[in-house]
């Protein structure tokens, strides 16, 4: 099958390089812009991510902010927040130590007297 080539019309071959060479000028131009259009839109993008992390981000620390405004603080929650826990101790925790150890030191006298009687088995 051959193509219609009732309409064709014979060009000098510089004739047919030069209108190509136009065509393809032409077409880099258009895919420049896209390009460029495409990059823009990526930076757009790009920014509203940004800008939509950093909101967030505030978010947050306003949130955080608020919940330390709103934290009621007792002495030794500031003491601890304050880095003095180490040397005032709450009198009930030395109490409470010093029950520990006694209670240790009787268990270990339990033990002792167990093995004592049963004859150091």
């Amino acid at each position: 099958m051959l193509p219609d080539a009732a309409s064709a019309v014979l060009l000098p071959r510089s004739t047919v390089d030069a209108l190509n060479a136009a065509v393809r000028a032409g077409a880099e131009a258009k895919l420049c812009t896209l390009r460029l259009c495409s990059t823009a839109r990526a930076t757009i993008h790009s920014a509203q991510w940004e800008l939509q992390r950093c909101d967030l981000e505030r978010r947050h620390k306003t949130e955080h902010v608020r919940d330390l405004q709103l934290l009621h603080v007792t002495r030794n929650v500031g003491d601890v927040l304050e880095g003095r826990a180490g040397g005032a101790r709450h009198p009930d925790e030395r109490r409470l130590e010093a029950r520990l150890d006694r209670e240790r030191q009787a268990q270990v006298r339990l033990c002792v007297h167990a093995q004592r009687r049963d004859g150091g088995r």
